[in-house]
């Protein structure tokens, strides 16, 4: 819900109430959130791959999520997890580390660490079939702050792939080969895709170069329709099998239409791919809501040469590259894991991860409008705007998941009046509308019909303005 402070004193006030509300007693440690692969292992299929810059993936885990590069001087640092308190229980990403350390230059993510405890790491992606951009073949590691989203209230940093990028390992342990059964789940953004191959995660070729038909099974998210493809312009969830993007099998092995297989208009996007002896499963879903649906769940691709029945799956493990290293995909990467060879998660267990990724509240980054306040500048502000910045900083402690918004009223009448004049409309209310709590210092330079029916289209004010 949307809400509007009139009033910098209204708004001190509900921040204190919040204040009195929310003090927590010291003392010990709130415990630790489960993660996906505590599911899993319950679900009876352990992961032998735990990747995410975002959280842990378990609630015991303690180690390092990912390794940063800083460009200045060449040196690395491992970005932990939060670490549980009294009043926070901890299990993200410790993005304020990466910002100290990248501070005044920019860091690349130069290590994807696994959290299995399988030592399945992964590496800036090697030549393969197809050459990256940078020396040798290699694709480009990725820029580490290029992706900044918001997780249990809190900045953290996904991975931003764009053309050119990759990680991968070669020489997994653990992960499933040839036609054994195997599981795999993942969260990335909705919003950020292409058409070019192929923006993947999971189970591809040792050598990075194509090997045939049914040598890799992963997750896919894009909107190509080279091979198969589904309902509306994409983007869609499927999988790619090799020489194959799959989302569903036909009779007819040329008839590569999806029926049901929808558009994606998610911002957040759980999907799934799991595989075993002549049958494959694919489920998607909103990462922040509700449940997954089933895309397909059936056999194999049928073909004279029967090159997907049995699959020669290989068990190295990419991120954002085809099997061959294709690399003009792009999207962005949050969590994924790969489950032990050998193991076929049920529905209700993907179903049961999926609640675990909604309870995780990924959302977007938190905007930062004005930096906080301190002595040195607080003299210089007139005492309503004093009172007005003073509301937005204490509410921001209390409710860092919300984004906040502290704006004049007259500043807030002139953007109105330039958009209104140069045809920015749009933009102007697109804007305002991702702010979840506005703090207005004089409602009396809201006079106009117009500025105070722009307020009603953003806010939609059914009484929750206050």
């Amino acid at each position: 819900m949307k809400k509007i402070l009139f009033g910098a004193i209204v708004g001190l006030l509900l921040v204190g109430a919040a204040i009195a509300c929310n003090n927590l007693a010291g003392g010990k440690a709130l415990p630790r959130p489960e993660g996906p692969c505590d599911v899993y292992e319950r679900g009876g299929a352990p992961c032998v791959a735990a990747h995410s810059t975002t959280r842990a993936l378990y609630a015991a885990y303690d180690g390092p999520l990912y390794q940063v590069m800083r460009a200045s001087d060449g040196k690395t640092r491992d970005i932990g997890v939060v670490k549980a308190t009294a009043n926070n229980p901890g299990g993200y990403a410790d993005a304020a580390a990466q910002d100290a350390f990248c501070q005044d230059t920019y860091c690349w993510i130069t290590v994807l660490y696994d959290q299995s405890g399988k030592g399945n790491h992964l590496y800036q992606a090697p030549r393969g079939g197809f050459s990256g951009p940078a020396m040798g073949g290699y694709n480009n590691v990725p820029v580490a702050d290029w992706a900044p989203v918001n997780l249990m209230g809190h900045k953290v940093y996904g991975i931003f792939i764009a053309p050119g990028m990759g990680l991968r390992l070669n020489d997994p342990t653990g992960t499933a080969v040839d036609d054994q059964a195997e599981g795999q789940y993942w969260v990335f953004s909705g919003r950020h895709y292409n058409s070019g191959c192929c923006f993947d995660y999971g189970n591809a070729e040792t050598d990075s170069r194509d090997d045939g038909d049914g040598t890799m099974e992963t997750t896919y998210f894009g909107n190509s329709r080279g091979w198969y493809y589904g309902e509306g312009d994409g983007p869609w969830i499927m999988t790619d099998q090799e020489n194959n993007l799959v989302g569903c099998v036909n009779p007819d092995p040329n008839d590569k239409y999806c029926r049901g297989l929808n558009s994606v208009d998610w911002r957040f996007v759980t999907a799934m791919a799991d595989g075993e002896p002549h049958h494959w499963r694919s489920m998607g879903g909103d990462a922040q809501q509700g449940e997954l649906k089933i895309y397909y769940d059936g056999g194999r691709i049928q073909n004279p040469r029967s090159s997907y029945d049995p699959m020669r799956k290989q068990g190295a493990i990419l991120l954002g590259n085809g099997g061959d290293n294709s690399n003009g995909s792009a999207g962005t990467f949050y969590e994924a894991a790969m489950t032990a060879a050998g193991t076929f998660p049920t529905e209700a267990l993907n179903q049961a991860i999926q609640a675990n990724v909604v309870a995780a509240r990924y959302r977007e980054a938190t905007l930062e409008v004005f930096p906080s306040l301190n002595d040195n500048v607080m003299h210089m502000l007139p005492p309503m705007e004093v009172a007005a910045q003073l509301a937005r900083q204490r509410a921001k402690e209390q409710h860092p998941e919300l984004v906040l918004l502290y704006v004049p009223a007259g500043r807030f009448k002139v953007q109105f009046m330039d958009a209104t004049q140069g045809n920015r409309l749009t933009d102007f209310l697109s804007f305002y509308s991702r702010i979840d709590v506005l703090i207005i210092d004089d409602i009396q330079e809201l006079a106009s019909p117009g500025t105070q029916k722009a307020f009603f289209h953003i806010f939609k004010c059914s009484g929750v303005c206050i």
